[in-house]
């Protein structure tokens, strides 16, 4: 639909960027508040570096008049539709890949890295995506957010699979979760790690916290969970798991979790 809009507007959107630091000539600049700043405040900038189009988050803005020689289109909740406005942009490259998306308190990079090590002895070129670095495990590129936003994520599946990836593990964060940045990814596992104590300053409480972790598990496009029986959430989540189109795999050393792979 978005992109369909802009082509109304005579733009052909080929590369999205949410910095404004690095736009290049044709770029299509996407510009919504975020956590620490407000990227509405650097249109001015990325026109200036070449940006061909804004897309902007309408709500509370008032486009200033120096756009007014640039396509722009505005948006309501650009950020949770930022996703899947990339993912179309890109040719749904996540759609290529078998993508793992790992959530958890702890433990999420280094099951990813096992994952990726694991597929690249079976000769299964994974990348990863995470708080470590974004990439392949040889070369990975330094990165502020365990999970970029949607539209950086979207850019990087595209890279990868050009360059010959077949699967990515991905860290997809409680942040990520409740602010859409992975909106439009096509994961086909998820996993559980734990859930403890943390990030209450974002969440509240536990049960919000809980609830945002849910999310990566009702994601319409799954077909695994992998999940920590031994964890008290992932417990209750299995317990209470009622799609039968995505096959639950449960590990864990106790009894209790024995009872539940059993059930």
């Amino acid at each position: 639909m978005l992109i369909r809009q802009m082509q109304q507007l005579g733009v052909a959107v080929s590369r999205l960027v949410t910095d404004s630091r690095e736009v290049r000539g044709g770029d299509t600049f996407v510009a919504y508040p975020g956590e620490k700043t407000d990227g509405r405040r650097f249109i001015a900038q990325a026109i200036a570096q070449g940006a061909n189009a804004v897309i902007y988050e309408q709500s509370g803005y008032f486009r200033e008049a120096q756009y007014a020689g640039v396509p722009s289109l505005a948006v309501t909740d650009l950020r949770h539709k930022a996703g899947w406005l990339a993912d179309a942009v890109y040719g749904e490259p996540s759609q290529h890949l078998w993508m793992v998306g790992v959530t958890g308190t702890n433990g999420k990079t280094s099951t990813c890295h096992w994952i990726a090590r694991a597929l690249g002895d079976a000769n299964k070129k994974c990348a990863l995506i995470g708080t470590l670095g974004n990439g392949f495990s040889d070369a990975l590129q330094a990165t502020s957010n365990t999970t970029p936003d949607a539209i950086r994520v979207h850019g990087l599946l595209a890279d990868y699979l050009q360059q010959g990836a077949r699967a990515v593990a991905m860290e997809v964060s409680s942040h990520a979760l409740e602010q859409g940045r992975v909106n439009g990814v096509h994961f086909d596992v998820a996993l559980l790690t734990n859930l403890s104590r943390d990030h209450l300053d974002y969440h509240g409480d536990m049960r919000h916290y809980a609830s945002a972790k849910r999310k990566l598990f009702a994601w319409p496009t799954l077909k695994f969970a992998v999940v920590n029986l031994d964890d008290g959430f992932g417990a209750e989540l299995v317990s209470q798991w009622r799609d039968a189109q995505v096959e639950v795999v449960g590990y864990g050393l106790s009894d209790n979790a024995l009872r539940l792979a059993e059930r």
